[in-house]
């Protein structure tokens, strides 16, 4: 099976579910991960959690790095939020709503979180 995973909650909003599901699907076949609305501040390097909150961002990273996915942010979210290139953590890119289209007619699933 292949799946899209499109998280649109932040770190504060649940971004956790997103990392689990992750981990329960890890052994699929995911043809895209693309953050959106909210979401695409998982992706800003720039922000700078309390010492005792674990960092979404650098999980996402970390998993991104081992199973080599890249990982999409939409460019217009980001723009909304003052997200420039420059903001973008490691294994983050911008990404358009039109490779998010194609990648979900060709999923078997699409999960949003």
């Amino acid at each position: 099976m292949q799946y899209v995973m499109i998280v649109r909650s932040s770190h504060l909003q649940g971004g956790h579910q997103a990392l689990n599901y992750f981990h329960e699907l890890e052994n699929n076949n995911f043809l895209l991960i693309y953050f959106i609305f909210d979401g695409v501040n998982l992706a800003n390097k720039h922000i700078e959690l309390p010492t005792d909150e674990p960092s979404i961002s650098e999980a996402w990273q970390d998993l991104a790095s081992r199973y080599d996915y890249n990982l999409k942010v939409c460019a217009a979210s980001c723009a909304r939020r003052g997200i420039t290139e420059d903001h973008l953590a490691e294994r983050f890119s911008f990404g358009s709503l039109g490779e998010l289209v194609e990648a979900c007619e060709q999923a078997d699933k699409v999960h949003c979180i």
